[in-house]
């Protein structure tokens, strides 16, 4: 059975994907359009809010989409969280200060390229 996925935990979302891609693996050719579309009805919470307006058009591209969104090594939204509430740490000098912003901006501002590069497949 393919568990419901929300994008909160990891371990949920690999059990997403491992439970999918072996029910297309395994299904007969001509059903992969009907259980594509029962896989999206296992999209809650953030998953159904950030997939609604993507243009999904096979499963490899949910499933790349999915692992670069939630399974990279910081998803995008843990990155805005942290750059939007970045201080300064008590003792870090302006100048270290500086360089933690840039490498966090540059860190959203790739993942934020690299969402784009996926969904104009």
């Amino acid at each position: 059975m393919i568990p419901d996925i929300d994008g909160t935990s990891q371990d949920r979302v690999k059990e997403f994907i491992n439970a999918s891609s072996y029910a297309i693996k395994n299904i007969h050719p001509e059903e992969h359009s009907l259980l594509e579309a029962m896989i999206c009805t296992k999209f809650k919470g953030k998953v159904m809010t950030d997939f609604q307006t993507r243009d999904i058009r096979s499963y490899e591209q949910l499933k790349r989409e999915l692992e670069n969104e939630y399974l990279s090594k910081q998803s995008r939204a843990h990155l805005q969280i942290e750059f939007n509430s970045l201080k300064q740490k008590s003792g870090e000098s302006a100048q270290d200060f500086g360089r933690r912003v840039d490498k966090l901006a540059m860190d959203l501002y790739e993942s934020i390229e690299e969402g784009k590069e996926h969904t104009q497949e």
